[in-house]
């Protein structure tokens, strides 16, 4: 059974079907697909649409039941119709649709014996696909396709300068000369680069002489560093490339700072009135008398950055951003989409590479406070009541994170990158703060829209450096 016949009555289903998918961002704001392009080529019907704004693009396959859940399934004919990145004959069949090219990397021969969903919770379409020759690849395919897709334009990157610590472009899809997917290296391990530290915490806080392994920590403001270096190059320019920061852009920084917090006010007091959550009350009191203190403190330390660098950086760099690989005891960065929640224009602006340092200094602060959750138990609230007038992690934390901040600093401040001059050195806790607070109200703007319970983590970090 091949070609546009097969298909016949079954666009109707797939239109049906994107107005429930995970991807599709308005499930409930009343938008439908509007079609910019159909082709059925034998088993695989590939769609380009819009929602009135944003394009997207998805393909479907026609098979026999490929063990998804019922909800990923449109059964058609005796059959069913699925995501085509999940069925091995994906590759093979979207090259055949018109406008669409597959390039391989030189030493890859592509024949796909299996294809299988990598996790389903996500936006973009990720499966697991492995080889004749027996390589396991990652095929991530983008439902959204912005107007520059930076995960692209970075890996390439980095694939191009040699960078380790991030999975290696295998094969790219494009269609119309755009990127719509890769295959990436597979890399083994777990998907939260934190497991080694939160092992150890939790170790260190049943037995504080326990001895403490900076040097992974070490290792990871190496890579951070090696990152930096390999996306911005001497002689980048462009998407890439150091620039020099302006008045407008720390006007623009500070304005952000006071938008969030008055965001932030304004969900705690519409939370507080919610029935169960009147106990936020208590933290906005907090916020109001200490939080706001450091937000206008970060205001005044931006100021600094007026003719130093920007480059282009991660932006939403933290420990589940990462792969920890056991094996090799090493951390490989993933996701290059930039900070969620941003507009297109906004992921794509540069900022001075220590704010992907501040991110990962806010990850750990998360990471301590689950140690101690899982530790000492009791609820987020209670747990962080203590915490705020004294965290029994932070003598472990500030001993990870200063290794890993001045390792960071012994890679990158030889390079240029940061155009500070001695101050680098010097001033770098003063350098870093309006970073880390900056990250923290992002933090707490999230949990209050969407898990107010966790609201008091964040807000913490607030108030400590490390």
């Amino acid at each position: 059974m091949s070609g546009a016949g097969e298909w016949s009555g079954a666009l109707g289903l797939l239109e049906e079907y994107i107005t429930r998918a995970r991807w599709w961002p308005w499930k409930t704001g009343g938008r439908r697909p509007v079609l910019v392009k159909t082709a059925f080529v034998e088993d695989i019907a590939h769609l380009k649409f819009s929602d009135g704004d944003n394009l997207y693009q998805a393909s479907f396959i026609l098979g026999d039941h490929p063990g998804l859940p019922s909800d990923r399934l449109i059964p058609y004919r005796g059959r069913f119709i699925y995501e085509a990145e999940y069925d091995k004959r994906f590759l093979d069949a979207v090259k055949r649709v018109p406008g669409v090219d597959v390039e391989l990397s030189g030493d890859l021969t592509l024949v796909v014996v299996s294809a299988k969903p990598l996790t389903l919770d996500s936006t973009n379409v990720l499966s697991l696909v492995e080889t004749a020759g027996g390589e396991r690849l990652v095929l991530k395919s983008y439902r959204l396709l912005p107007r520059v897709n930076m995960e692209y334009e970075c890996l390439v990157k980095l694939s191009r300068e040699g960078f380790k610590n991030a999975p290696r472009v295998r094969g790219l899809v494009y269609e119309d000369g755009e990127p719509i997917a890769m295959l990436l290296q597979y890399i083994p391990g777990y998907n939260d680069a934190g497991y080694p530290f939160y092992v150890e915490l939790t170790e260190w806080l049943k037995n504080p002489g326990t001895r403490l392994n900076v040097g992974l920590s070490a290792k990871l403001g190496v890579i951070t560093g090696g990152l930096h270096s390999a996306l911005n190059k001497p002689g980048d320019r462009g998407f890439f490339g150091v620039e020099e920061v302006s008045d407008r852009d720390v006007l623009k920084w500070e304005e952000r700072l006071s938008k969030r917090a008055k965001f932030i006010l304004e969900k705690f007091d519409e939370n507080a009135r919610v029935k169960g959550f009147e106990w936020l009350a208590f933290w906005r009191e907090v916020f109001e008398k200490r939080g706001l203190q450091a937000v206008e403190e970060a205001r005044s330390l931006l100021d600094r950055f007026v003719h130093a660098y920007k480059a282009r950086i991660h932006q939403d760099l933290h420990l589940l951003q990462m792969i920890y690989d056991p094996g090799e005891n090493e951390f490989y960065i993933i996701d290059f989409e930039g900070e969620p929640g941003r507009s297109l224009e906004e992921r794509l602006e540069k900022e001075p590479p220590l704010r992907d340092v501040a991110s990962l200094v806010r990850s750990f602060h998360y990471l301590s406070f689950a140690a101690l959750l899982n530790t000492l138990g009791g609820s987020v609230d209670g747990l962080a009541r203590r915490v705020l007038e004294e965290d029994p992690a932070q003598a472990w934390r500030r001993t990870h994170l200063t290794s890993m901040v001045y390792s960071y600093l012994a890679r990158t401040g030889p390079l240029g990158l940061h155009g500070l001059g001695d101050r680098l050195l010097r001033d770098v806790d003063s350098l870093l703060k309006p970073w880390i607070v900056e990250r923290a109200l992002y933090e707490l703007a999230y949990e209050l829209m969407y898990r107010p319970d966790w609201a008091p983590i964040p807000l913490l970090g607030l108030l400590r450096l490390y």
